[in-house]
Order: C-alpha cells, then structure tokens, then sequence
C-alpha cells in the first residue's frame, strides 16, 4: 500500500478511538486488514497488533504510535477490559514489547548495512535516512511507556540500546555523506598490523607511558549516576548504572583498537555489548564515543582541515552538534600522540597541535594538554593554554603546580613561577600540605637555578642567563620578596650547597646583606669561611676574586656595626670554638679604615644601626686645604652606616618643615665625620654600589686587600661578579661617585 493511503486511513482511526470500548482486538485486526498487511482476522490480536504499529513506522506515521503510548496507555484515559488479551494490548508492556521487537529488527538492518560488500553508497544513506528516522521514533516512544510506569524490566536498558544504535546510524551517515566507504582500510597505515605497532611505539614512547588514545577509551560518566529518559518527568523510573558497566562502557569498545574499518569502529564504539542493557547513553558517554571515533578517523588519515582528508573538526561538530573547539582539542590530542611517537610529521604535528590548542583552549581544557605541551618542549604553549583554562583550572594539585612551575622557568619567567608558587601554597588547607608543597616546589626552584648556574660555568659563561639579570639564576632567585618560610628554606639549601663545596654557597650572605640585615649576614658570612666552598675557592682564580670582594662587602657591614655588637661571636665556629663575626675583617684591623661604599639595602626592612657611632680619640691627620690643622678621628669606618633614611631626611629637610624637625632629632655624627649617602644598586646585582668602583677600589677604600687589583681587571670583576658592563670610570681605573644626592657635611 502506499504511504499516502496508509496515512488517510491511519488519520481516520485515531488510537482512543480504535481503543474504547470493548473489542479492542477485533478492531485491531480490522484495521490490518485494512492496511493490507496480511494480519486478518484470524490472526493473532498481538500479532496484529505489532503489523498495524510496524505499518505505522514504515509509513512515516511514528505520530499515530506516540499518540497510542500517550492516550491510550496512559492512566489518566481510564481504559479497561475484562478480556486477559485486551487488557494487555491496552497496557504499556504491549507496546514496549513491540518496540523491543523493532529495535531488534533495526539492529540487523544496521550491522548488514555495514557489512563488507554492502549495498552502494546512494542505497546506503538512503537506508540509513530510514533507520535513523524509525529510532528516533521509536526512542519517543519507548520513553513514553518508561514514563508511563510500563512494568517491563527491560525498559530501561531499551532505551540505552536504542540511543546507541541511533548514535550508531548517525556515525555511519556521517561517514557516507563524507564520502568515506564504512568497510574501507587506514588511508595512513599499510595495514591493520603496521597501523597497531605505531601506536604501541607512541605508547612507548609517551612520558608518562600512556596516550591521550587511552584517556579517551577510559572516559565515560562517572559511576553510580542516574540516567533518565528523554522527557520522563519526576515520576519516571530511574536506572542506576553500575560502577562496573561505567567503567567498562567505552575501554571495552576499544580494546581492539586500531578497528580495521570506519564500520568497525562504529560497531565497537556504539554497539558492542548493546545486547546486555548496561551500555551508558547518556550526553557524556556520547561525547567520550565521538572522541574515540573522531581520534580513530584523524589517526587512520581520514581527517584534514588543509584539505588531506574529508573529515575537518568544524565539519564533525556540526554534524554531531558539537562545539568546534571541543573536537579541535580532540585533534590536538592525536596530534600530540603522534609527535611523542617520533614519526618523520612529528615535528609538524607538534606545531599543528600548538596552533590548534591556541585557538580553542578554555576553562574546560584538560590539564593533560598543558603538561604533554611542557613535556613536548613547548612551555611557552603549555602556558598560553593553562592562562586560557583560567583560574578554575589550574594547579590544585602539586603534580599541576610542579609541572607549571618548570613551564614556568622554562621561559625564564623567575618572578611568575615564584608568585605562582605561593599562589598554589596559599590556597592549600593544610599546613602540614602547605609546608610539604612549599619544600618539594622550592626545592624544584632552586635546584633549577643551580643546575642553570653551573652550567653556565662550566661551559665558561656561555650559556644561558636570565633576563635582565647576567649575574646569575641563583642571585635573581635571592631579590625575590620571599616569605619566611621560604627564606628559611633557601638560607638550609643554601647552607648545605656550601657544605657540597658549590661555588655559589655565599649567596646567603648576599641575601641577608641586601636586606641590611649586616648580623645575620656576618653569622652566614662566618659558617661560610669555615664550609668547603671557602676552601675550594681558594684554588680557583674566578672564585678567589669573588671571595675576595665578599670579604671587602662583610668589612664594610661589619664596620657598619655599633661597637656594642662587634664583638659578637659565633658559637662553634671554626677550629677554636667561639669566634668573632668580625674576625679577619676590616673592623677589627687598625684605626682609621672607612668604607667609602655599601650594599643598598633591598626590600621593605631598613638598613639596620643607623645610629651613630661613637668614636675613640682622635689622632693627629694632615693639614686641610686651608692650611689649618685638621683631625681624622679614627674608628669612623661606622658612620657611614647611617643609610638612605638618613639622607633623605637630610636632603627633604629645607622644604618640608616635618622633615626638618625629624632630620633635627636625629643623633649628630661625631665631629669631622662624614655621612655617605647609599646609592640604590645598579639594575639586576647583588653587589651593590660597590661594583661600580671595581676591586681596586674596594681594596682601597675598605681594607687592604692584597692583589685585589691584580687578580682580574674591573671589565672581569663585573662580568664574573656582577655580570654589569664596564663603566668609563671604572675601565679607567677611576673611583666612581655614588649617583645619588650629596648629604656630606662640611667639616668643622
């Protein structure tokens, strides 16, 4: 019969009406005699039944089997019988034992359908267009008997069975409608096996021993979820997946992978096991299978947006209505696999992958992506994509929070790895957490900077320096703002690379020295003496001359020292026990040596002392400029401690008058004194104003320092010191002036 008379004659017996009244099945088999479909009258009621709704389905008229679910099974008609047989057909089993007999029906009609030598392309989509439109109905259907309480068990795991062969036939269309033969081998790949051994040497070859190809058979909902039926509303049944049938809903599929066939891998991915029920179906699921299926079409060359395959991304989004930066990140992913696989496109994989994941990186990108990207060599990418996921995705753990932070000074971004460090500490609950985080991450840090320092002497300082600072990894890591905690842990590390003998285990006494902290800096000053590196740099030319400036910057602290404090000790220190922090130094040597320069303090902490000090007689000096008799008091190496407090005071004084009294409270510097003003550091050193004059200098106006001078010119000193260019004074050999405002006082 055609479709348009089986439509008029459907119109005419609407289902209530077929339906009320007694003799439901008589007039059931009176409307399949109708519709010529062989079911007379004495056939069967359920039999005919099923012939008149598979008539229905076939002849486009789904609507007339929807109206059946939804008038005459529902509760609210109020239908009955006293017939067993009417009062079935009536009931919602009826009609869900036919649209688990259809559904069946349609599954041969799917698989015969992709079977090797199948019908031609043209006969297929349109089969397919059939297939397709008798789930969609029949997947109405089935979900408005499961809302109407249908007592069927297997209700529910139908509806599962028929999304996924509805996905199924979706896939396949999609695949013909590309041009793509279902039964056709790898376009990439000689054969299955060739196929197979690449992916096991990509798994090899992976970092971490396992493919984004594994995340994506291994994703799934997550156990224990409840799934519904399409438009159940509140008093739906619900049907509870297992922990056992999630996990196994999509790693089971793709077991054999790589599948032989685009067919294969939609009957693996959307069918296999269907038959149990326990398949989950819901919007997740059906991401995680698309994922797969998109992976196998890009991996076995199917794909290619520069026009090398059929399949593009933006193309497989729309037909599967999907977001095209989701499914970019699902090529990117491939991508990735096959570049760690090491392949001849490896490297043009690896690039693809990174213009991909710029593109369509958001807050949902996995964390996976930004650490294959730092383990691929490309941190700069692995950055760019983890600011795109934002706040919400980044670092919680300390796996994430190390992998940035190497990212991180990968790109020589010092300061950003060591903000984000305490960002990621900051946020933990725990304190036992955040002191283990702090320790593993801070450790990571500086043995980072060490290991870049080292090698850079080693290859004798050609390799890398970090921008905007040539002293060194380890000297810009001592100018951050570090917390307490963070401090303690550098000034342990620190300790214990002097006691390994590294060339670079008196940065503690820098540090400490730049925050003006002169007694503590004495104390590491003096631990430092006696530890390994003291002595292995006597040996060495570079490290003498590096000693030899410490001890000229710990003479100028020490002399900074009110006499009160000099003669602080450091419990146990060296071979006869107690010893002098100024021990050595120009502090204690004879009367009369003043340091003509200090390290600028750095930080919020005032330079420490500031007070003047008192000095003993003083001793008989040249005559001044005048002619008149002049005095030098000795022991004035402490006035110069005053500091930048002092002199800004001073210099503010004339126009602002709570300077002026402020400046005016301040204790008055012994006669003939001299207070310098401390200049602010040249950009990117440790050392202070002090490198500016060179070691000549320091020899001259610290203590006398023997060879100071000889032992590397001043072009040298800042280059293995400092890492500052030379200035016209100090290649010349000249004394060069602090650049800052004077705040001498006249001699008297």
């Amino acid at each position: 019969m055609q479709a348009l008379a089986l439509q008029q004659i459907l119109v005419e017996a609407p289902p209530l009406e077929v339906a009320r009244g007694g003799g439901v099945a008589e007039r059931v088999r009176a409307l399949a005699q109708r519709l010529s479909l062989g079911a007379g009258a004495g056939a069967a009621g359920e039999d005919a039944f099923d012939a008149v709704l598979e008539a229905a389905l076939a002849g486009g008229m789904a609507s007339w089997v929807g109206d059946w679910a939804a008038t005459v099974c529902s509760s609210d008609a109020g239908l009955g019988s006293e017939d067993p047989l009417e009062t079935r057909l009536l009931s919602a089993d009826a009609l869900g034992g036919f649209c688990g007999r259809a559904a069946a029906a349609l599954a041969d009609r799917l698989q015969a359908l992709a079977a090797p030598g199948a019908a031609p392309a043209d006969d297929a989509e349109g089969e397919l267009a059939r297939i397709s439109a008798n789930l969609e109905a029949l997947l109405q259907i089935t979900g408005n008997v499961v809302a109407e309480g249908g007592s069927r068990t297997d209700l529910a795991s139908l509806l599962y069975r028929l999304r996924l062969m509805h996905q199924s036939a979706q896939a396949l269309a999609y695949c013909l409608a590309c041009g793509i033969d279902p039964a056709a081998g790898p376009r990439d790949h000689p054969s299955r096996a060739v196929w197979e051994r690449a992916v096991e040497g990509r798994r090899a070859a992976a970092p971490s021993g396992r493919l984004f190809l594994d995340d994506l058979l291994a994703a799934g909902p997550a156990p224990g979820t409840v799934a519904r039926a399409a438009g159940s509303p509140a008093k739906a049944g619900r049907a509870t997946r297992s922990a056992a049938a999630a996990a196994a809903a999509v790693p089971a599929a793709g077991a054999g992978y790589p599948w032989g066939s685009p067919a294969a891998a939609v009957e693996a991915l959307f069918t296999a096991d269907s038959g149990a029920g326990a398949a989950p179906a819901d919007e997740a699921a059906r991401r995680a299978r698309l994922a797969a299926l998109f992976y196998f079409l890009a991996d076995g060359g199917w794909t290619g947006d520069d026009g090398g395959g059929p399949i593009t991304a933006r193309g497989f989004a729309g037909a599967f209505h999907l977001s095209p930066g989701l499914v970019a990140q699902w090529q990117a992913q491939q991508l990735l696999d096959r570049a760690a696989g090491g392949a001849g496109s490896a490297d043009a994989a690896l690039a693809r992958a990174c213009d991909l994941l710029l593109g369509c990186a958001n807050a949902a990108t996995p964390f996976r992506l930004v650490e294959a990207l730092a383990a691929a060599g490309q941190p700069a990418a692995a950055l760019a994509v983890q600011r795109a996921r934002g706040t919400a995705g980044g670092g919680a753990g300390l796996h994430e929070a190390r992998v940035l932070l190497a990212a991180r000074l990968e790109c020589g971004l010092l300061h950003e790895a060591h903000a984000g460090l305490g960002a990621h500490c900051s946020q933990l609950a725990s304190q036992r957490d955040r002191a283990s985080h702090l320790e593993a991450l801070m450790a990571q840090l500086l043995e980072w900077c060490g290991a870049r320092d080292d090698a850079r002497r080693q290859a004798g300082g050609s390799a890398t320096r970090p921008p905007g600072n040539p002293g060194g990894w380890l000297q810009q890591v001592a100018q951050l703002p570090l917390s307490s905690d963070e401090e303690r842990f550098l000034a342990g590390w620190i300790e214990a690379r002097a006691a390994a003998g590294a060339a670079d285990g008196d940065l503690l006494s820098l540090y400490l020295l730049q925050r003006g902290r002169a007694l503590e800096a004495l104390a590491a000053y003096a631990r430092w003496r006696d530890s390994p590196a003291a002595a292995a740099a006597a040996s060495n030319p570079a490290a003498a001359a590096r000693a030899a400036q410490l001890k000229a910057l710990m003479s100028a602290a020490a002399a900074s020292l009110p006499p009160c404090l000099r003669g602080a000790a450091l419990a146990g220190s060296g071979d006869g026990g107690a010893r002098r922090l100024t021990s050595g130094l120009a502090a204690e040597a004879a009367a009369g040596v003043q340091p003509t320069q200090l390290l600028a303090p750095r930080g919020a902490e005032p330079p420490a002392f500031l007070s003047p000090v008192v000095p003993p007689a003083p001793t008989a000096a040249p005559s001044g400029p005048d002619g008149a008799a002049a005095t030098e008091p000795a022991g004035m190496e402490g006035a110069t401690a005053a500091g930048d407090a002092l002199q800004e005071m001073a210099v503010d004084a004339a126009s602002d008058p709570q300077a002026a009294a402020a400046a005016a409270a301040l204790p008055v510097p012994p006669p003939g004194g001299l207070l310098f003003g401390v200049p602010a550091a040249p950009s990117g050193s440790l050392f202070g104003a002090l490198s500016a004059a060179g070691p000549a200098a320091s020899a001259g106006g610290s203590a006398p320092l023997a060879g100071a001078a000889s032992i590397v010119s001043d072009a040298e000193f800042r280059q293995q010191l400092l890492g500052l260019p030379a200035s016209s004074q100090g290649a010349a050999g000249g004394r060069a002036r602090p650049a800052t405002r004077s705040t001498k006082r006249q001699r008297h």
